[in-house]
């Protein structure tokens, strides 16, 4: 990132370099029957429902899935299952977060990430 490499830091650039990325990864649009819906109002409308149906109310959310098409999936077996609950490393987690690409981190951990691989720390 250009403002870290020459000290930029909580200048102007920066701040309009974390205004764009903020417009980048901002939700404007959203796909219904073949056609792109881009009213702000309505966007917000369909995320809010789209959420509310699942926070804070367990039950609607279990009711919704399909037991049928679970079973019909792939399951874990039990080497999966005890590798998903096994103990953890710092080096772990460290490893992984290293491994997520930048354009994917949002807000500050981006800033830091990026901060922290382009000093070469690993």
């Amino acid at each position: 990132m250009k403002w870290l490499k020459f000290n930029y830091e909580n200048s102007n650039y920066f701040h309009a370099a974390m205004r764009k990325r903020k417009l980048d990864n901002r939700i404007t649009t959203y796909s219904k029957d073949d056609s792109i819906i881009d009213d702000f109002e309505e966007v917000v409308k369909h995320f809010v429902g789209h959420f509310e149906k699942f926070m804070g109310n367990k039950s609607s959310a279990i009711s919704s899935i399909d037991q049928n098409c679970i079973a019909q999936g792939n399951c874990l077996s039990v080497e999966q299952q005890v590798r998903l609950i096994r103990p953890f490393t710092t080096e772990n987690v460290k490893k992984a977060m290293f491994s997520i690409p930048s354009a994917k981190v949002l807000g500050w951990m981006a800033l830091a990430l990026d901060s922290l691989k382009t000093c070469g720390v690993r």
